[in-house]
């Protein structure tokens, strides 16, 4: 799921013709964390999440549902199994803040 949002992004940008430095600029970021972003290898945080969103003049869902034929309407399965993921994903990641709360 993650690295599906990274591929997303990376799609969306690249048709906006928009280059990694300026979204890391504008996201404040450095260039390689942003590629890391792209890559699925940095987690996306809801609130970069929310900024990406922003700066591509996009919803949230665009990105996380991106379809590269925009004609083509998602499955209904597809886009259940794509939302239920993220929402582990996100659980996850408030479980470790707890962790790293406690400590």
């Amino acid at each position: 799921m993650i690295k599906d949002i990274g591929k997303s992004l990376q799609k969306i940008r690249e048709q906006q013709h928009i280059s990694k430095k300026y979204m890391a600029h504008s996201l404040g970021v450095s260039t390689r964390t942003y590629s890391r972003l792209e890559s699925g290898e940095t987690p996306m945080t809801i609130s970069r999440l929310n900024k990406l969103s922003e700066i591509l003049d996009i919803s949230v869902s665009k990105i996380l549902f991106f379809q590269e034929d925009d004609n083509r309407e998602i499955n209904p399965i597809e886009f259940e199994d794509r939302l239920y993921s993220y929402i582990d994903y996100l659980e996850e990641e408030i479980e470790n803040l707890k962790k790293q709360l406690q400590s």
